[in-house]
């Protein structure tokens, strides 16, 4: 295959087959030409011109992203350094049955939504609030003692969590210890006042009122916020920039 017998006559009395090896190359094919008039469909940039001009844009402008970050950081810094301090006390306090302080006090239909919502409401009554602001001796309203009070609680859960916050650590646990003592004395009157059942509503301290320091302004969460910010506004300004260029 692909070799081709030659006959030759080196000496005239004398022939041989010479066997002569060929190399084999097919054809070459020919290349399709557009038809008359129409022309070869050119390959599509990549990336897109738009793309490219906003991300062209953006290098350019990056000093501008980067002062965009940085001054929004900076601001951000500098608004916190002004804020007034705010530190927090915490407690927890246990709602129960009154024979057995574990259980949980039980409302209409078995649930402890009822029976929570009621003693949270107490916690936030003027009744104990008076008790704090005689437990203080100073001049702060009870709307003054009651306003940084938070309480939470988890449904289907007898544990209710306390938080204050004021100005100073030491004068947030000394409210929070007041605030304490003056509702389990309010619970215990009620639970005692005549008429009565033996079986009410108990309350117990589990976790002591403490400080948990400072809790605002959390300036390191602020700055690295506001610099987000400002990154994504600069390159919203860049590619802005560059747009209106090529227009």
């Amino acid at each position: 295959r692909g070799a081709t017998p030659v006959w030759t006559s080196p000496h005239p009395r004398r022939r041989r087959l010479v066997l002569e090896q060929r190399s084999y190359s097919p054809p070459p094919q020919a290349t399709p030409r557009p038809a008359s008039g129409a022309s070869a469909p050119a390959p599509l940039p990549w990336p897109p011109p738009a793309e490219r001009g906003i991300l062209a844009a953006i290098r350019r402008h990056a000093w501008v992203v980067a002062l965009t970050a940085i001054v929004a950081g900076i601001t951000a810094g500098v608004y916190s350094a002004t804020l007034d301090p705010v530190y927090r006390a915490e407690a927890s306090l246990l709602v129960g049955q009154r024979d057995n302080a574990v259980a949980p006090a039980l409302g209409a239909g078995g649930s402890v939504e009822p029976v929570m919502q009621t003693m949270e409401d107490l916690l936030t009554s003027d009744l104990v609030a008076a008790g704090v602001v005689r437990r203080l001796e100073g001049e702060r309203s009870p709307g003054d003692i009651l306003d940084p009070l938070g309480v939470t609680a988890r449904p289907e859960s007898t544990v209710m969590r306390l938080r204050y916050d004021a100005a100073d650590e030491e004068q947030a646990t000394q409210t929070l210890t007041a605030t304490v003592a003056s509702y389990l004395e309010v619970v215990h009157d009620l639970r005692d006042a005549p008429g009565e059942s033996a079986g009410g509503v108990s309350v117990r301290q589990i976790d002591a009122p403490h400080g948990v320091g400072r809790v605002d302004p959390q300036t390191v969460r602020n700055v690295l916020l506001a610099s987000g910010l400002g990154l994504v506004l600069g390159l919203l300004i860049a590619a802005a920039t560059g747009r209106s260029r090529r227009r």
